[in-house]
């Protein structure tokens, strides 16, 4: 761990996730409600549409669908299912392989999924998918110091002293960029992760809060709190006047 809040290490591996509008929307203001351990979030299924603008259907197959993806846990089951009682509880989480995390302060370091540490599989020496593993490479049998690999649909060679390097493939999808780097520009990232960017005086509230000395993790936080808190008008129904007896 690097010593950030726990939520936030949380919000680091959401970004880029491969999510739709709804879930997303659902997920990030579900997790306004999660505890700093990312558990104990349990939002009514009324209020959690209100507040990520969609329908009850609609929230249902994103709550279930985040589940199946392993960014959320139903940790204890309520009475959702009949429109009544007790919410459901669930718990954040970060599903499997996903490594979008910075390094613990070890080059490659610990990815934060599930289990927290991550270790290499058993059985020995690792192949990347640009390798294949020789039959025998289990041994240590190197002719005269020189080594073997084997490329995908090429011939074993020997690897020479001043190897030349591979040209890189010019039909290789670009990485995609990671968004603005919060550290030097907090507000387009703070934009970025809000459901439908800032709104109305809430960009001259970030600055003020940024100016105060807190974190741009907070600052997200405290805004989607003060949307979550802000009552919503109810609507009155219209009574006709009684009819006088004739």
């Amino acid at each position: 761990m690097t010593g950030r809040p726990l939520k936030f290490e949380w919000m680091e591996a959401l970004r880029g996730a491969d999510l739709s509008h709804a879930e997303y929307r659902v997920l990030l203001n579900l997790s306004t409600y999660a505890n700093s351990d990312l558990t104990n979030a349990y939002p009514s299924r009324a209020t959690l549409c209100a507040d990520s603008g969609v329908s009850g259907p609609t929230a249902k197959k994103a709550l279930r669908r985040l589940v199946e993806k392993g960014w959320l846990v139903l940790t204890e089951q309520g009475g959702n299912q009949h429109w009544k009682g007790k919410a459901n509880v669930y718990s954040l989480s970060i599903p499997k392989g996903v490594t979008q995390l910075p390094p613990s302060g070890v080059e490659g370091g610990n990815s934060f999924s599930e289990g927290g540490k991550s270790t290499p599989p058993e059985g020995g020496n690792s192949v990347t998918p640009h390798q294949k593993e020789l039959p025998g490479d289990n041994t240590s049998g190197s002719e005269e110091g020189v080594s073997y690999v084997s490329d995908a649909g090429a011939s074993a060679r020997p690897l020479t002293d001043d190897p030349q390097e591979p040209e890189p493939d010019s039909s290789a999808p670009e990485p995609e960029p990671l968004g603005p780097d919060p550290a030097l520009n907090p507000l387009p990232w703070i934009d970025d992760k809000l459901p439908g960017g800032f709104r109305l005086g809430e960009r001259d509230t970030a600055k003020a809060l940024l100016a105060e000395g807190k974190h741009y993790g907070d600052v997200l936080y405290a805004i989607l709190g003060a949307r979550n808190s802000r009552k919503r008008p109810t609507s009155k129904r219209y009574k006709r006047p009684e009819e006088g007896i004739a």
